[in-house]
């Protein structure tokens, strides 16, 4: 198994953070200091508790990265739809899709799914069919961000 996946979802996260915190404020410009400074400190919390999950692969850690590394997506395309600096939320974008993609990827999953097994056992992740990955994963990510 490929150790290095995981290795390249915590690097984009790493840049996911970084862009998020240049880009998050300069997209509220306008609003009060208050908002401004509630909506980055909840941005940087959600992004240090995803982070956590990242660095100790099990099981239960890949539900929580399951959800927060879409949500980092959501908050970057709407960061970079409401102005601010259009460079940092292009690197949001770019580095909130990079995370994704290597989430998506079966051997970081392998290795989220591995980090739970005992010894010199090794486990691998059930494979989803194409149909259901499309349907109900989304659908299944809305209801539990909501």
């Amino acid at each position: 198994m490929d150790r290095r996946l995981p290795w390249v979802l915590i690097a984009a996260w790493l840049v996911v953070g970084a862009a998020g915190i240049a880009a998050i404020p300069a997209a509220l410009d306008g609003r009060s200091a208050g908002v401004v400074r509630t909506l980055t400190v909840e941005a940087v919390l959600g992004w240090a508790l995803v982070w956590v999950a990242m660095l100790s692969p099990r099981i239960t850690t890949l539900t929580a990265t399951r959800v927060g590394v879409p949500v980092a997506l959501v908050a970057a395309v709407a960061t970079s739809c409401s102005g601010g600096q259009p460079g940092w939320s292009a690197v949001f974008v770019a580095s909130a899709l990079a995370a994704l993609a290597a989430l998506a990827n079966p051997m970081t999953i392998d290795a989220f799914i591995d980090g739970s097994s005992y010894g010199p056992e090794q486990r691998f992740a059930l494979r989803t069919p194409p149909l259901t990955a499309v349907v109900a994963v989304p659908l299944t990510w809305v209801v539990a961000s909501a």
